[in-house]
């Protein structure tokens, strides 16, 4: 951290990016370096800065299991509905921590948010079992699970039996009967 409050103090520009547009405050999300964090804020750094691909701090942060840099840039009001180029959300990318995937939903991110190709965070999470606990909680969200992807019309459930996710077929089954009731 030294090292780098010497390089801003000389002049540095805080929202550099890299080849691919990442910023060191993107990198620092990712890497769960919260003092980094604060330092860049301090020195004016962009929360919501995109890179190339469209890959934000929060984004790189939740894909990277870091629940307290979400929670954190959450509070500090970054944006949780910012997507990349292919439309993937921060919620999808949060799939493998239901604490996150909570923390979101609860921030406003769009549950619903459909990819490019109409992929959503519940047709995600059904095609893996480690993704099982943020499927129940899109569900307890509420989630459409009725939505289907665009050129295929796949539902979430017709993925999870795709890919032999009994687990989740059978959660999504009963999901829909009670939703029917």
């Amino acid at each position: 951290e030294s090292s780098v409050r010497l390089l801003l103090e000389a002049g540095a520009k805080v929202d550099f990016a890299d080849d691919w547009g990442e910023t060191p405050f993107i990198m620092a999300a990712m890497n769960g370096d919260l003092d980094l964090l604060d330092l860049f804020l301090q020195k004016g750094a962009n929360i919501n800065h995109q890179s190339s691909s469209g890959r934000t701090a929060m984004i790189r942060a939740a894909g990277s299991r870091q629940s307290i840099v979400v929670e954190k840039l959450i509070q500090l009001g970054a944006d949780v509905n910012l997507s990349t180029h292919m439309g993937e959300s921060t919620l999808t990318v949060s799939l493998y921590d239901p604490s996150i995937v909570k923390a979101l939903i609860h921030a406003g991110a769009k549950i619903n948010h459909q990819h490019k190709e109409g992929f959503t965070a519940a047709m995600v999470a059904a095609m893996s079992e480690s993704r099982l606990p943020s499927l129940q909680v899109l569900m307890e969200n509420n989630a459409d699970l009725s939505l289907r992807t665009y050129l295929e019309r796949k539902t979430a459930l017709d993925y999870a039996r795709e890919s032999g996710r009994a687990a989740a077929v059978e959660l999504i089954e009963k999901y829909n009967q009670r939703k029917s009731q």
